[in-house]
Protein backbone atom coordinates (compact mmCIF):
# COMPACT_ATOMS: atom_id res chain seq x y z
CA UNK A 1 0.00 0.00 0.00
CA UNK A 2 0.89 3.28 -0.59
CA UNK A 3 1.76 5.81 2.02
CA UNK A 4 -1.96 7.82 1.19
CA UNK A 5 -3.36 4.41 1.36
CA UNK A 6 -2.20 3.89 4.58
CA UNK A 7 -3.33 6.97 5.71
CA UNK A 8 -6.60 6.50 4.35
CA UNK A 9 -6.90 2.96 6.36
CA UNK A 10 -5.93 4.83 9.66
CA UNK A 11 -8.07 7.13 9.24
CA UNK A 12 -11.34 4.58 8.28
CA UNK A 13 -10.34 2.95 11.25
CA UNK A 14 -10.66 5.81 14.05
CA UNK A 15 -13.78 6.96 12.06
CA UNK A 16 -15.42 3.84 12.11
CA UNK A 17 -14.34 3.29 15.79
CA UNK A 18 -15.10 6.60 16.65
CA UNK A 19 -18.71 5.72 15.44
CA UNK A 20 -19.38 3.09 17.14
CA UNK A 21 -17.84 4.46 20.33
CA UNK A 22 -20.24 7.53 20.06
CA UNK A 23 -23.33 5.38 20.74
CA UNK A 24 -21.36 3.72 23.33
CA UNK A 25 -21.85 0.36 21.47
CA UNK A 26 -20.47 -2.76 23.55
CA UNK A 27 -19.51 -6.36 22.57
CA UNK A 28 -23.18 -8.50 23.85
CA UNK A 29 -20.67 -11.35 25.81
CA UNK A 30 -17.66 -9.45 26.82
CA UNK A 31 -18.92 -5.79 27.03
CA UNK A 32 -15.75 -4.65 25.46
CA UNK A 33 -16.27 -1.66 22.69
CA UNK A 34 -17.91 -3.30 19.75
CA UNK A 35 -14.20 -1.38 17.87
CA UNK A 36 -12.91 -4.44 19.08
CA UNK A 37 -15.07 -7.01 16.61
CA UNK A 38 -14.69 -4.40 13.55
CA UNK A 39 -11.11 -4.17 13.73
CA UNK A 40 -10.86 -8.02 14.29
CA UNK A 41 -13.06 -8.57 11.09
CA UNK A 42 -10.17 -6.05 9.47
CA UNK A 43 -7.55 -7.82 10.61
CA UNK A 44 -8.98 -11.26 9.49
CA UNK A 45 -9.24 -9.65 6.01
CA UNK A 46 -6.40 -8.13 5.71
CA UNK A 47 -4.45 -11.51 6.15
CA UNK A 48 -5.94 -12.54 2.74
CA UNK A 49 -6.10 -9.21 0.97
CA UNK A 50 -3.50 -7.19 2.30
CA UNK A 51 -3.06 -4.52 -0.40
CA UNK A 52 -6.94 -4.34 -0.47
CA UNK A 53 -8.16 -0.90 0.14
CA UNK A 54 -11.92 -1.08 -0.47
CA UNK A 55 -12.36 -3.87 1.74
CA UNK A 56 -10.35 -2.99 4.54
CA UNK A 57 -12.30 -0.25 5.09
CA UNK A 58 -15.19 -2.02 4.34
CA UNK A 59 -14.68 -4.28 7.29
CA UNK A 60 -13.98 -1.60 9.81
CA UNK A 61 -17.39 -0.14 8.82
CA UNK A 62 -19.39 -3.11 8.16
CA UNK A 63 -22.23 -2.34 10.75
CA UNK A 64 -21.76 1.15 10.69
CA UNK A 65 -25.04 2.17 8.91
CA UNK A 66 -26.89 -0.85 10.59
CA UNK A 67 -25.89 -0.30 14.31
CA UNK A 68 -24.36 3.54 14.28
CA UNK A 69 -27.23 5.32 11.59
CA UNK A 70 -30.34 3.63 13.08
CA UNK A 71 -28.85 4.09 17.01
CA UNK A 72 -31.10 6.90 18.91
CA UNK A 73 -28.15 8.69 20.29
CA UNK A 74 -26.52 8.83 16.60
CA UNK A 75 -25.33 12.40 16.51
CA UNK A 76 -26.44 14.25 13.60
CA UNK A 77 -22.82 14.36 12.23
CA UNK A 78 -23.05 11.16 10.96
CA UNK A 79 -26.90 11.37 9.77
CA UNK A 80 -26.72 15.02 7.70
CA UNK A 81 -24.78 12.83 4.59
CA UNK A 82 -22.91 9.77 3.66
CA UNK A 83 -20.16 10.13 5.19
CA UNK A 84 -18.89 6.64 3.79
CA UNK A 85 -19.56 8.18 0.30
CA UNK A 86 -17.82 11.73 1.02
CA UNK A 87 -14.57 10.06 2.59
CA UNK A 88 -14.80 6.76 1.62
CA UNK A 89 -15.57 6.70 -2.03
CA UNK A 90 -18.51 4.63 -3.78
CA UNK A 91 -16.87 1.08 -3.77
CA UNK A 92 -16.65 1.20 -0.12
CA UNK A 93 -20.23 2.49 0.48
CA UNK A 94 -21.51 -0.09 -1.77
CA UNK A 95 -19.99 -3.05 -0.04
CA UNK A 96 -21.00 -1.42 3.28
CA UNK A 97 -24.53 -1.26 2.34
CA UNK A 98 -24.67 -4.91 0.81
CA UNK A 99 -23.02 -5.72 4.13
CA UNK A 100 -26.28 -4.03 5.87
CA UNK A 101 -29.11 -5.92 6.51
CA UNK A 102 -32.04 -5.00 4.68
CA UNK A 103 -34.98 -8.08 6.36
CA UNK A 104 -34.44 -7.06 10.04
CA UNK A 105 -37.47 -7.07 12.12
CA UNK A 106 -38.34 -3.24 12.29
CA UNK A 107 -38.38 -3.73 8.01
CA UNK A 108 -40.76 -7.01 8.01
CA UNK A 109 -42.78 -7.22 11.60
CA UNK A 110 -44.60 -9.93 10.25
CA UNK A 111 -42.21 -11.88 9.39
CA UNK A 112 -40.23 -14.74 11.66
CA UNK A 113 -36.67 -14.78 12.63
CA UNK A 114 -35.86 -17.88 10.54
CA UNK A 115 -37.76 -16.23 7.25
CA UNK A 116 -35.82 -12.77 7.60
CA UNK A 117 -32.15 -15.08 8.31
CA UNK A 118 -32.53 -16.98 4.88
CA UNK A 119 -33.73 -13.73 2.79
CA UNK A 120 -30.56 -11.83 4.23
CA UNK A 121 -28.64 -14.90 2.62
CA UNK A 122 -29.89 -15.14 -0.40
CA UNK A 123 -29.77 -11.20 -0.74
CA UNK A 124 -25.83 -11.53 -0.10
CA UNK A 125 -25.84 -14.16 -2.58
CA UNK A 126 -27.13 -12.39 -5.55
CA UNK A 127 -23.90 -9.84 -5.08
CA UNK A 128 -21.55 -12.74 -5.43
CA UNK A 129 -22.16 -11.62 -9.77
CA UNK A 130 -21.38 -7.75 -8.51
CA UNK A 131 -17.90 -6.86 -9.58
CA UNK A 132 -17.07 -6.43 -5.52
CA UNK A 133 -18.68 -9.83 -4.88
CA UNK A 134 -15.43 -11.46 -3.76
CA UNK A 135 -14.91 -8.87 -1.68
CA UNK A 136 -18.49 -8.59 -0.01
CA UNK A 137 -18.57 -12.27 0.77
CA UNK A 138 -14.74 -12.83 2.14
CA UNK A 139 -16.04 -9.59 4.29
CA UNK A 140 -18.82 -11.29 5.52
CA UNK A 141 -17.05 -14.33 6.34
CA UNK A 142 -14.90 -12.56 8.38
CA UNK A 143 -17.49 -11.27 10.29
CA UNK A 144 -18.99 -15.32 10.46
CA UNK A 145 -15.36 -16.22 11.95
CA UNK A 146 -14.86 -13.76 14.83
CA UNK A 147 -18.53 -13.90 15.57
CA UNK A 148 -18.08 -17.62 15.59
CA UNK A 149 -14.69 -18.27 16.75
CA UNK A 150 -13.25 -15.09 18.20
CA UNK A 151 -12.62 -13.59 21.71
CA UNK A 152 -16.43 -13.01 22.05
CA UNK A 153 -17.99 -15.66 20.17
CA UNK A 154 -21.03 -16.67 20.06
CA UNK A 155 -20.04 -19.99 20.48
CA UNK A 156 -18.21 -19.83 23.68
CA UNK A 157 -20.66 -17.32 25.68
CA UNK A 158 -24.09 -18.79 24.58
CA UNK A 159 -25.08 -22.28 24.65
CA UNK A 160 -28.81 -21.41 24.60
CA UNK A 161 -28.75 -19.42 21.40
CA UNK A 162 -25.69 -21.02 19.64
CA UNK A 163 -27.91 -24.24 17.68
CA UNK A 164 -29.83 -21.34 16.18
CA UNK A 165 -27.04 -19.20 15.52
CA UNK A 166 -24.74 -21.84 13.41
CA UNK A 167 -27.90 -23.32 11.93
CA UNK A 168 -28.34 -19.71 10.15
CA UNK A 169 -25.15 -19.35 9.74
CA UNK A 170 -25.01 -22.67 7.58
CA UNK A 171 -27.78 -21.56 5.47
CA UNK A 172 -25.68 -18.23 4.94
CA UNK A 173 -22.46 -20.00 4.17
CA UNK A 174 -24.11 -21.88 1.46
CA UNK A 175 -24.60 -18.59 -0.17
CA UNK A 176 -21.23 -17.25 0.20
CA UNK A 177 -19.78 -18.60 -2.45
CA UNK A 178 -17.51 -16.07 -3.93
CA UNK A 179 -15.60 -15.33 -0.90
CA UNK A 180 -12.22 -16.38 -0.79
CA UNK A 181 -11.31 -20.34 -0.76
CA UNK A 182 -9.36 -20.11 2.71
CA UNK A 183 -11.96 -17.57 4.65
CA UNK A 184 -14.33 -20.46 3.17
CA UNK A 185 -12.36 -23.27 4.53
CA UNK A 186 -12.37 -21.45 7.89
CA UNK A 187 -15.68 -20.16 8.36
CA UNK A 188 -16.99 -24.01 7.70
CA UNK A 189 -14.32 -25.91 10.09
CA UNK A 190 -15.67 -22.76 12.48
CA UNK A 191 -19.38 -23.77 11.99
CA UNK A 192 -18.53 -27.94 11.94
CA UNK A 193 -16.89 -27.29 15.56
CA UNK A 194 -19.36 -25.48 17.05
CA UNK A 195 -22.30 -27.76 16.06
CA UNK A 196 -19.65 -30.62 17.14
CA UNK A 197 -19.89 -28.77 20.69
CA UNK A 198 -23.59 -29.22 20.52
Amino acid sequence: MTENELKTLDFARAFFGEAHDSIHQERKYTYEPYRTHTEAVEALFATIYPNCLTGRIACFGHDYKEDVLTHKDCSAYYLETNRVLEFFGPDVDFVIDALTHKYTKEAYPDENRNWRKNQEAIRLGYYGASKLGEIIHSAKLCDFIDNTEGTAGIVQYDKKFVETYLKEKEFALRHLTQGHRLLQQRAWTSLNNGLAQL
